[in-house]
């Protein structure tokens, strides 16, 4: 049995020959692959995840997208990826004052509420006419700058569009940064079966 980090070198093996091909080398998303991929594969250096949400994707891919279900590798190995993936997290950012969270709590419940869910968990009224699931943000936090760029171009893809011009910048920043409160990190080992 592993430890909950895994083992590292078997892991950056792992992770050499089955995902730096379109996570690229250090996860940014860049790999051999990724500019044919569509939506292109996640930069795993800008989401903070939690053992569940890689377990999920790890044991059944991520439908709508390239990512394939790896059941094939044992759950050790597959913890051992996951333990290189967390190691991409860039430092996460600093708090913002209460009143950007504040108005980022009311530009997500007129805008965003009907794909993401009332408290972030990605299952909105809309959620299910989508081909790729909506980011679930229990599962996982995007840096603030990803999430602002998220919102000022959309995600190629998906049906994720751009809000600029939409939204004023200021209410972009609020809802970027109240998005990142919903995260609820884990200390489950990742790697194994999803619930």
């Amino acid at each position: 049995m592993l430890d909950r980090d895994g083992d590292r070198s078997r892991g950056q093996a792992l992770y050499a020959a089955n995902c730096a091909g379109c996570h690229g080398p250090r996860g940014a998303g860049d790999g051999p692959a990724a500019p044919s991929l569509r939506p292109r594969p996640a930069n795993l250096a800008e989401h903070e995840y939690s053992g569940a949400r890689l377990s999920d994707a790890l044991w059944n891919g991520v439908a709508g997208t390239s990512m394939q279900a790896w059941r094939d590798h044992s759950t050790d190995d597959l913890a051992a990826i996951a333990s290189v993936v967390r190691s991409f997290q860039t430092p996460q950012d600093a708090a913002l004052p209460g009143n950007l969270v504040a108005l980022g709590e009311r530009v997500y419940a007129a805008n965003c509420i009907q794909c993401h869910g009332v408290d972030g968990r990605g299952d909105g009224s809309a959620a299910a006419e989508l081909s790729i699931a909506p980011t679930n943000f229990r599962r996982q936090r995007p840096t603030l700058g990803q999430s602002l760029r998220a919102m000022r171009n959309g995600v190629d893809g998906t049906r994720m569009a751009s809000w600029t011009g939409r939204i004023s910048e200021a209410e972009l920043v609020a809802v970027a940064s109240y998005i990142r409160s919903f995260f609820e990190p884990d200390d489950a080992p990742a790697g194994g079966r999803a619930p």
